[in-house]
């Protein structure tokens, strides 16, 4: 009987403990999907002005990394990256939508003026994963010790 009452208290602490620590890994990969974004545009812009095609640009750029760009027929951009928030990903297609609508000058300037945003965001995301990573690693390994103590 104390056997599965230790077993359950552990589990109890396993899981707390790996829910701050999953949490704060999310962040860390919307850090990186963020940085690879604005890497991205970067490189979207030196593409352009080599005149290359859009769809061909869309995946050599975006081709092994960890956000999934896809285009279909009618140029429609899917994204798709688990650790981006809504309004990122609103952010992106709104960018994919502009792109490859104008000449090339105008299309490098939105590809500058996107990649402002895009590192915009990730400064953001850099504060709320320092300032938030270390809370929830934190949190959880409290909350795994409240409810242990609680039970006991």
């Amino acid at each position: 009987m104390i056997l599965f009452k230790i077993l359950g208290l552990c589990l109890i602490f396993a899981v707390c403990v790996l829910g701050g620590f999953y949490l704060s890994l999310k962040l860390k990969q919307r850090c990186k999907a963020l940085h690879e974004i604005c890497l991205a545009t970067g490189e979207i812009a030196h593409r352009i002005s080599l005149c290359e095609e859009r769809g061909l640009i869309l995946k050599k750029v975006f081709e092994g990394k960890s956000l999934q760009v896809s285009e279909d027929e009618n140029y429609n951009v899917y994204v798709s990256c688990s650790a981006l928030k809504k309004e990122d990903i609103s952010l992106l297609n709104e960018f994919f939508l502009h792109l490859g609508t104008g000449d090339t000058l105008s299309q490098i300037s939105l590809c500058e003026t996107y990649k402002k945003l895009f590192e915009r965001a990730y400064d953001s995301a850099m504060g709320e994963e320092q300032s938030k990573g270390q809370m929830y690693k934190t949190c959880g390994c409290l909350l795994a010790v409240a409810l242990i103590i609680f039970i006991i």
